[in-house]
């Protein structure tokens, strides 16, 4: 059996029956194929979708970033640890000051990052923040002498989640 002549098929999907055209190259499309942009409906290929260039990094970049994670991890950690020694949190006081201290550390650390990546975002960045996070810690724990603190674990979880969402 054939089809109508007025019943028109998607071109990337001949079982969908559809009547939208791409607005440049007038090919047939479907609502699963189309790519909705400023100046109407378009195909994937007259879309020209490409990432944002804050989400594009290069070697270089990486390069930048994880050469600041492996130095400034480390000198955060270390005044972390003579700013604020081991014990100074307790209970539930320990807890509150560790998310109120981490936000800020993880933020400032989020911060140098995108100062020195040209504000480069992503997973990628993110990683690099957390790892430059838990090199702090790591340091912080070092120059403590204690690494299962738990004031330490917390304020390093929130200097985390703040670090992350800086660079989402």
């Amino acid at each position: 059996m054939t089809a109508p002549a007025d019943v028109t098929y998607c071109a990337r999907h001949p079982d969908v029956e559809t009547a939208l055209r791409c607005g440049k190259c007038e090919t047939l499309i479907c609502p699963r194929c189309m790519v909705q942009t400023p100046v109407g409906a378009r195909c994937k290929a007259c879309a020209n979708l490409r990432r944002p260039p804050m989400y594009e990094i290069s070697g270089a970049v990486l390069a930048r970033a994880l050469a600041i994670a492996l130095i400034a991890g480390p000198m955060f950690g270390i005044l972390w640890g003579l700013i604020l020694p081991v014990g100074f949190g307790f209970g539930i006081f320990g807890l509150f000051l560790g998310f109120l201290l981490g936000t800020p550390l993880g933020y400032g650390f989020a911060d140098l990052l995108g100062r020195v990546t040209n504000h480069k975002r992503g997973p990628v960045m993110q990683s690099i923040a957390v790892g430059g996070v838990a090199l702090a810690w790591l340091m912080h724990a070092l120059v403590g002498g204690v690494p299962g603190e738990l004031f330490g674990v917390i304020l390093a979880v929130a200097a985390s989640m703040a670090a992350v969402g800086r660079l989402r």
